[in-house]
């Protein structure tokens, strides 16, 4: 350690001195702030806790402290770059349940890429006094980060302050949410548009058999107004696979080629399980001649049948989102239930008479 930066470190590792250096740089957070929580965190510790988190996740088969995999010059992979910033002080605010996290670096020269480490080290701090504050009991607590660089150096100050003037406008510390496509579904701005990346994030989901039906037909759409034959095949060789990986029917195994063939064989298998239940649930309960057959063989095939014959007439008459709707109040319906749904779906003029009146026919 350089002897100006021994001398920085014990001259700043004064709360007063701190309290001051708020006080002067970021008064909007100073007039909030009780100063008398200030304290510094263990920055060593947090130090020890960062390389140990990044040798399990860059070198998991490697024993606590070692690191196989060297860099172009011998030296083992980060111990070129320190992950932590000099200090770490923090203080909590009057108003609010957050706290300041406040993140000292001194330098002596500019540094271009001083945005980018700072970011760093405010990321790699944030996560650690997260799992500190949770392996002490603390209660959790909101965070407001603030990276101070104390340049001491005679040359004026050169580099650039953010990410953004460093990477040309790029905002790293936000991302942008895509969220799925859900059938019936709607967001801020109203009815979902469906696009094929949206709805093939809504196929992660584990779907009973009439939802996933739907989102498949999403998929089939989207697929229809952007994609060319090696994409067909590509994604409908994926949907065999997700398919087949979540246990359904053996029928829905057949080499499809395209969106288009997955989609008719998902939708045939899903009529002939339909029917098979019927059938299947009522034979049982005969054959069994007990209580518990009778219950088991038509939970098992008449009610799911029934589910998914009121799910499909209902999408006809009234659309995919009352369909939907309506699939979620039958889940745990009884089999008089989801009949007196049914005739619903004839006697009822538009959806919102219809999932008012189901709604009411299925309350206790």
């Amino acid at each position: 350690m350089h002897d100006h930066d021994a001398f920085l470190k014990t001259a700043f590792s004064h709360p007063r001195v701190i309290e001051l250096l708020v006080r002067g740089c970021l008064p909007a957070h100073a007039a909030d702030l009780d100063f008398a929580t200030l304290g510094r965190e263990p920055t060593e510790q947090i130090s020890e806790r960062i390389k140990g988190r990044e040798e399990v996740e860059e070198n998991p088969g490697s024993k606590s402290g070692e690191d196989s995999r060297e860099k172009p010059g011998g030296k083992p992979r980060g111990m070129f770059r320190r992950r932590y910033p000099d200090m770490i002080w923090r203080a909590s605010f009057r108003s609010s349940r957050r706290d300041l996290i406040l993140l000292l670096e001194f330098q002596g020269r500019p540094e271009r890429l001083m945005a980018l480490r700072t970011m760093n080290y405010a990321g790699s701090a944030v996560r650690e006094l997260i799992d500190l504050d949770r392996a002490g009991g603390r209660e959790p607590r909101g965070f407001v980060v603030e990276s101070l660089v104390l340049h001491h150096g005679a040359g004026r100050w050169t580099a650039p302050k953010t990410t953004a003037e460093l990477l040309h406008g790029s905002d790293l510390g936000r991302y942008r949410l895509v969220e799925p496509w859900i059938r019936g579904g709607e967001d801020a701005a109203g009815p979902q548009a469906v696009d094929l990346p949206r709805a093939l994030l809504g196929l992660a989901r584990r779907w009973a058999m009439p939802e996933m039906a739907g989102q498949l037909e999403a998929v089939r759409r989207a697929l229809s107004g952007v994609g060319s034959g090696n994409l067909d095949r590509h994604l409908a060789g994926a949907m065999r696979a997700m398919l087949r990986s979540r246990n359904y029917p053996q029928a829905l195994m057949e080499e499809e080629e395209t969106m288009d063939a997955v989609v008719a064989t998902f939708q045939r298998s899903m009529d002939d399980l339909v029917r098979q239940g019927l059938v299947e649930g009522r034979e049982r309960g005969i054959r069994e001649g007990r209580r518990e057959g009778l219950e088991q063989g038509l939970e098992q095939g008449l009610e799911q049948g029934r589910q998914a014959i009121v799910h499909r007439l209902a999408e006809r008459r009234f659309g995919a989102a009352a369909a939907a709707r309506v699939a979620e109040m039958l889940a745990h319906a009884t089999t008089d239930a989801i009949d007196a749904v049914a005739d619903l779906v004839v006697d009822c003029e538009g959806p919102e008479d219809f999932l008012a009146r189901a709604q009411a026919a299925l309350s206790p």
